[in-house]
């Protein structure tokens, strides 16, 4: 898959969200494993929601937490999802290019595309641009969801914030991997605690694609994240992971888990889509 079969299925289902898959066990209901409980959330969700993420650290935190990765990658990657994992350590060059090599040259899990860190510059970059080729999309993280990430990535450097001369050294690598949906296979990861940020990026580097970060956290909202959007509505993927798998724990009366879920998930579009049109 690249960005353009991504941008196709935002269009076709008119939802451009994306569920993170968070093996939380205060988000898995009793007596349900997270392969089972999240097995059912992908079959409910595949022809309303275009994308799901993993985190691979979040699944080696938890007990047998790695296989239970691999069966959902595979899952999710046969009913059509456009899947995304998670890969964000600080590494060394030598690491980031025998981690690239093995996450997407020997497929140790299904993806489309990963998030990975971008902070160590081009030369870490590069193994992971290499290895990702044609086939699959890279979301370095330049602008994190939470509060205080403005600490230091809205602080001036040489006139501009560092989120965005990270944005200006990812959209020049980008340059060689242009797609026809006009954007390219090396996008970035920003939070939509801070409208303003999403702007500035939609604005001043309008071939990169967005994934948008903590949709369900405090202070991100769909009004900030609908700033991601150019004017067709186009160019981005808002994340959010707890609002929908925890839906089942709203109320007194406890709903079915997976229907919670799947309601959870079309109020993420309509809100979503009270501030972006998708042509």
């Amino acid at each position: 898959m690249s960005i353009d079969v991504l941008q196709n299925k935002i269009r076709k289902l008119k939802n451009p969200s994306a569920v993170v898959f968070t093996p939380d066990p205060e988000l898995i209901p009793g007596g349900q494993s997270v392969r089972d409980y999240f097995g059912a959330l992908l079959e409910a969700l595949r022809d309303h929601v275009a994308a799901a993420r993993f985190d691979v650290a979040e699944y080696a935190l938890y007990p047998g937490g790695l296989e239970d990765l691999s069966a959902l990658t595979v899952t999710a990657k046969a009913m059509g999802y456009y899947v995304i994992l998670d890969w964000t350590a600080l590494e060394s060059v030598g690491r980031a290019k025998r981690s690239a090599e093995a996450i997407l040259k020997e497929q140790r899990w299904s993806c489309d595309a990963m998030v990975i860190s971008c902070y160590g510059g081009t030369d870490i970059l590069k193994p992971w641009f290499k290895a990702a080729g044609k086939d699959r999309d890279l979301f370095p993280v330049i602008k994190t969801a939470n509060k205080s990430g403005t600490e230091l990535q809205d602080l001036q450097t040489g006139g501009r914030f560092v989120y965005t001369a990270a944005a200006d050294l990812i959209s020049r690598l980008g340059e060689t991997a242009m797609e026809r949906c006009g954007y390219s296979r090396l996008g970035v990861t920003a939070g939509c605690y801070n409208a303003a940020s999403l702007r500035t990026l939609r604005q001043n580097y309008p071939k990169l694609f967005l994934l948008v970060d903590g949709l369900d956290q405090t202070g991100c909202n769909a009004k900030n994240a609908s700033y991601a959007f150019d004017q067709l509505g186009h160019g981005a993927l808002v994340c959010a992971g707890e609002s929908i798998l925890g839906a089942w724990k709203e109320g007194e009366e406890r709903p079915d888990p997976v229907t919670a879920a799947l309601e959870a998930a079309e109020r993420m579009r309509k809100n979503l889509n009270r501030y972006v049109t998708i042509l």
